[in-house]
């Protein structure tokens, strides 16, 4: 299967995401967003980031799309956060 289009993500948004997804501090939700943009950095289609993450594939386009609309990814996730009270949705499940 030929990779995705990467996705555009500068160095210190890719170190915190990387200290994101590996902190036990943070929410776990945090950290989930955080691997799905990193997997969507690395060209990772949706359907497999959503299969190793374990969130649905529309979950994993909305990521890349929200970050693909130029904001920085921890600004993307923050501001999700921020919106959301960090609460999954329904359709944030597999």
């Amino acid at each position: 299967m030929p990779a995705a289009a990467a996705l555009l993500i500068t160095p210190d948004d890719l170190a915190e995401l990387h200290r994101w997804a590996r902190s036990a501090q943070l929410p776990a939700v945090l950290a989930q967003r955080a691997c799905i943009l990193l997997l969507a950095a690395d060209g990772v289609a949706n359907t497999q980031i959503a299969q190793r993450v374990g969130v649905s594939r529309p979950i994993a386009m909305a990521w890349s799309e929200i970050h693909s609309a130029s904001k920085p990814a921890c600004s993307a996730i923050l501001a999700w956060l921020t919106s959301s009270g960090g609460e999954y949705s329904s359709a944030d499940r597999k």
